[in-house]
């Protein structure tokens, strides 16, 4: 690959990491362990990897399963503000999205305007739900709606289900239970009529879209053939596949012939993304990752160069001169 952005990159700041040892965590989501991570690895992590940008975000578990709900928005308005120092430090190598203290309503609406506003950056990271509300939910109709009025980037990101201790199988919440969360909170937001309320979002589904394409005709058709419960009369089959055709999608861990395979059949091109998944994603793993996008014989040679780095630029415009 000549170039590449990489939209799907976490970072651990002092904040969240003193904020995880506080809480007792010695791996996150039942037995990921934690990796290390600072400034100087992540940018020689980039330059090994022809990676000329990142947008960074914190990963699970959100900031309200570390610091509670009393104390979230005080742990994401000092982890935003150290963020937002990396980014001034090294503005043409990182930006960043912001990090929300839901299911605090109304602490994630002054933190959305304190990080759009001052601190500049590009969009909120969502994880897929918040203590079992899904996104999708009423209760957060007031921050989708603060979000498309921005017409702002949104990161979905997967946590631990609250189901998790019983379906993980003993084995850490990412290997299964991280993409199955993903499908729940795209299947929530299509079905409520989220998407359609809220169309300047700009949406991108992590890991190839996780279990979404491989179930997106069952799940158009049952939203045009079922009564489902919290699903709007307008939901159709074929509202639903233009829907999921309008996100966007990133390949963290998921640049492999399946994978690829089906995303292609619901995905827009121009709305594929790269992502490493640094550095939760071992540096042997990403490589391999970068190599089966490189080497995929379901793609050109033009569109494995605009999942690389022109997507992102033409999502991310203040990217272009970085």
């Amino acid at each position: 690959m000549p170039k590449l952005v990489d939209v799907h990159a976490h970072c651990l700041p002092r904040a969240y990491r003193q904020a995880a040892h506080d809480a007792g965590l010695t791996s996150f989501d039942g037995g990921f362990p934690i990796p290390s991570w600072s400034i100087e690895a992540a940018l020689d992590f980039m330059d090994s990897h022809r990676i000329t940008a990142q947008v960074l975000s914190v990963t699970s578990p959100p900031v309200h399963v570390l610091a509670g709900a009393d104390g979230a928005a005080a742990l994401a308005a000092r982890t935003n503000e150290e963020i937002a120092e990396i980014v001034t430090l090294h503005p043409d190598r990182f930006t960043a999205t912001a990090v929300l203290p839901l299911p605090d309503v109304t602490a994630t609406l002054k933190t959305i305007g304190h990080c759009f506003d001052a601190l500049g950056m590009c969009g909120a990271t969502l994880f897929t739900h918040y203590q079992g509300h899904y996104l999708g939910d009423p209760l957060y109709e007031p921050v989708f709606a603060a979000l498309n009025d921005r017409h702002a980037l949104i990161l979905l990101h997967p946590t631990s289900p609250v189901c998790a201790e019983q379906t993980r199988l003993g084995r850490p919440a990412p290997v299964i239970e991280f993409p199955l969360d993903t499908t729940r909170a795209v299947v929530n937001l299509l079905y409520t009529g989220t998407l359609q309320r809220y169309p300047n979002l700009r949406i991108v589904v992590p890991h190839a879209g996780a279990a979404v394409p491989a179930l997106a005709w069952r799940i158009a058709h049952f939203a045009d053939a079922l009564p489902l419960p919290g699903k709007q009369d307008t939901r159709t089959a074929t509202a639903v596949m233009a829907q999921l055709h309008a996100l966007y999608y990133d390949v963290a861990l998921s640049a492999n012939q399946h994978a690829l395979a089906a995303l292609r059949t619901v995905a827009d091109p121009a709305r594929i993304l790269f992502g490493s998944d640094y550095p939760f994603a071992p540096e042997s793993v990403v490589q391999d990752n970068i190599t089966g996008l490189a080497s995929s014989s379901h793609l050109t040679e033009g569109a494995r160069e605009a999942i690389g780095h022109r997507n992102a630029l033409t999502l991310l415009p203040a990217l272009r001169h970085r």
